[in-house]
């Protein structure tokens, strides 16, 4: 049984400080400060569903 506003919980608190994207390379880069690049990483890999091919953690 899911509680209800379990997925508040699982929010990632992050800012977003840059989106540069290169449509030539087809290629987005985000600068984001967050505490946790892992999850965030994987938050986003899961979102995209097979449309990002990688991402890096700088």
């Amino acid at each position: 049984m899911l509680q209800e506003g379990k997925e508040d919980s699982l929010q990632i608190p992050t800012k977003i400080r840059d989106q540069v994207y290169d449509e030539k390379n087809n290629i987005v880069t985000i600068a984001v400060v967050c505490c946790n690049p892992e999850k965030l990483r994987d938050k986003i890999c899961c979102k995209g569903y097979g449309t990002i091919k990688s991402i890096e953690i700088c």
